[in-house]
């Protein structure tokens, strides 16, 4: 294919950050912001259409239902993640596949924590010492 701005427009993937936002250790990818955005055309699509065509069904029962079609998407998806990844890692660590966070990087916040905090004590300790000699 032919280049345009520099690339092509086939290796156009690589040059997109899958990130959208991050703040801290939480970070917003495109693909979780495309799936809120759909449920929600979808939701307000059917409430559109119940109400336009005077369906039998009420706004509750489909909050109802689409509350249960995202946590079947957010269940499916997880268990999809496990097996198509490396099955036999969470065999052998059953907790990762319903908490798929990365907690070494509080681990390291929280030892940097303990030991700034504990330098300070030690300061004040010495300090202390000092001024009642």
């Amino acid at each position: 294919m032919e280049q345009i701005f520099g690339f092509s427009w086939s290796h156009l993937p690589e040059h997109i950050n899958p990130v959208l936002y991050s703040f801290g250790l939480v970070k917003i990818h495109w693909y979780g912001l495309m799936y809120g955005v759909a449920f929600l055309c979808v939701y307000f699509l059917v409430i559109y259409r119940i109400k336009t065509e005077n369906l039998k069904y009420s706004e509750d029962t489909i909050l109802n239902f689409m509350l249960y079609a995202i946590l079947g998407v957010l269940v499916g998806g997880r268990l999809g993640f496990v097996i198509s990844s490396d099955f036999r890692y969470y065999l052998a660590n059953p907790l990762k596949i319903i908490s798929p966070f990365d907690f070494s990087q509080w681990a390291s916040i929280y030892r940097y924590f303990r030991d700034g905090l504990s330098r300070w004590a030690n300061c004040c300790i010495t300090d202390l010492y000092h001024f009642l000699l």
